[in-house]
């Protein structure tokens, strides 16, 4: 159902923008170009780059590059990566912390207020009343993905929303066990509510008297003087004393033709859409199409392409967004206060989140007194954390090297199937000590959905895989104490709950932070 209502919306949306044969329209733009760069080689050139550009974007709209090559492939490998995503990303609620430095800077440079940010985020998360809060939120036209059964959060690092029924179903029920779903559906809902609000306390207000942010925010949106009369007299919805200017409300008006009132409508909530796609960064049509192109699923380039995407979406959103937008701004110094602004506050961000994750993991703060901490915190707060591991040793946490990490998780999957299977025959064959049940153990901790879940994470390492392991190898009491010295070495970090314990004997020592 979800489905054919996200089509039909595609293909009225097209029609809407492109004429009844939107194929047509597009070709016709296309041969504009050629026809006005003729003559001129190097806009020819550009006018080749811009066509392909527009045919990749046409196919990803249309869906067009998501048919499989091969259905069995593309199916197998979706389901992969699900599996995968579920067993690795159940910490990334506690990166997606730096969601609400995004919302703070959308909200100042549109002008709406900051402060009850974090307060509002905590509302919409808390269980109570949660149902009130879903059902205001649809009345307002905010549902977007949070109401389908795909979570949010899984679209904001891999966008694969095909593939068997229960891998998809696993995916999404990790993702909201480990509450990044609701924390990204909290984020979006309460940045369109605050906005949505904000248009109704500035609703009495002429377009020359509303903070000069907003102002030009709206003229960013092609509103001015005339339009803001219009859509400021519709009549504000009333929720428990809270008011709110509907963007539903704009287009079921009658005191106006049925051609303004749409457009006006479509255009306040386009306004509150790209806006929260600034404050809660998920994914883009765009982003996507950077990292896949018009490789299609069930091909071996459109797989290897897939794996390589997978966790970098959010990366690149951010480069659409933020960035993008830090550069449009009037003049060097327009330019170098948002830049200054996003850098020194999505750094700090960044370092909480590395610390709250080594904390999930049993082990203290990381020293903060480093510049490759630093680093590794500047790369945390632009969801590519993972690269910040090179910056301490030459594998990062799952046991990878650069060239494998830049491939993808599916690449790494594939890699250790081959050395549980092949390289464990090799080794049988050759007379070595194969240690198959210690690396099974590994491959299982590695692999099962779930165990990554942050609140889960150390309990069951300590208690369920650490005890497994000591059951298989009698030298893993050694192993374990050799990376924890690992981790002291590299990493100036001991652990506050010790690998093989049942319990630990202490909590963290947040005093790490300064160093020794």
């Amino acid at each position: 159902m979800i489905a054919h209502v996200s089509n039909m919306s595609r293909d009225i949306a097209m029609l809407e923008v492109l004429g009844p044969n939107p194929r047509a329209t597009v070709n016709f733009m296309k041969q504009t170009l050629e026809v006005r760069a003729s003559g001129n080689q190097a806009a020819e050139k550009a006018v080749v780059s811009t066509n392909r550009k527009v045919d990749e974007l046409y196919m990803a709209v249309t869906g067009a590059n998501n048919s499989p090559s091969n259905a069995f492939w593309a199916q197998t490998l979706a389901g992969v990566r699900q599996v995968l995503q579920s067993a690795q990303l159940g910490a990334a609620s506690l990166a997606a912390i730096t969601d609400v430095n995004f919302q703070r800077i959308a909200r100042q440079f549109i002008g709406l207020p900051q402060v009850n940010t974090v307060n509002q985020y905590l509302k919409l998360l808390s269980p109570l009343g949660a149902k009130e809060k879903g059902e205001l939120a649809i009345r307002l036209g905010l549902i977007a993905e949070g109401w389908t059964s795909l979570a949010a959060g899984q679209m904001r690092y891999v966008g694969d929303i095909s593939g068997p029924e229960i891998t998809r179903r696993v995916a999404d029920f990790v993702m909201r066990a480990s509450f990044l779903s609701p924390m990204t559906n909290a984020g979006r809902w309460a940045f369109g509510m605050e906005f949505l609000g904000f248009l109704a306390d500035n609703a009495k207000k002429s377009f020359n008297d509303v903070d000069p942010r907003f102002k030009k925010t709206l003229e960013n949106y092609g509103f001015n003087q005339e339009t803001w009369n219009t859509v400021r007299a519709t009549d504000l919805y009333n929720d428990s004393g809270a008011t709110f200017l509907r963007p539903v409300d704009i287009i079921n008006r009658t005191d106006i033709s049925p051609d303004l009132a749409n457009s006006l409508g479509s255009r306040v909530l386009e306004m509150v859409n790209t806006e929260t796609n600034f404050a809660v960064p998920s994914t883009s049509m765009r982003g996507r199409l950077a990292l896949t192109g018009d490789s299609r699923p069930g091909t071996w380039a459109g797989e290897l392409t897939r794996s390589f995407a997978m966790y970098k979406n959010f990366g690149i959103t951010l480069v659409n967004t933020h960035l993008v937008r830090g550069a449009t701004q009037p003049g060097i110094k327009g330019k170098g206060s948002y830049y200054s602004n996003l850098l020194i506050s999505t750094t700090i961000m960044g370092a909480l989140a590395i610390q709250l994750k080594e904390m999930s993991k049993g082990r203290d703060p990381r020293p903060m007194n480093t510049e490759e901490f630093w680093g590794a915190a500047f790369l945390q707060g632009g969801g590519l954390g993972i690269y910040g591991d090179f910056l301490f040793a030459d594998l990062n946490r799952f046991e990878r090297g650069l060239p494998a990490t830049v491939a993808g998780p599916v690449v790494g999957f594939a890699d250790d199937i081959k050395n549980l299977t092949l390289g464990n025959l090799i080794e049988a064959a050759s007379g070595e000590d194969t240690k198959a049940a210690s690396e099974l153990i590994r491959f299982a901790q590695r692999y099962t959905p779930g165990s990554s879940i942050w609140y889960l994470r150390s309990g069951l390492e300590r208690n369920v895989w650490d005890r497994l392991q000591e059951w298989a190898d009698p030298k893993a009491r050694s192993k374990m104490r050799k990376q924890e010295r690992k981790y002291k070495r590299d990493y100036g970090q001991e652990h506050w709950w010790g690998k093989g314990e049942a319990l630990p004997e202490r909590g963290p020592r947040l005093e790490n932070i300064f160093g020794e």
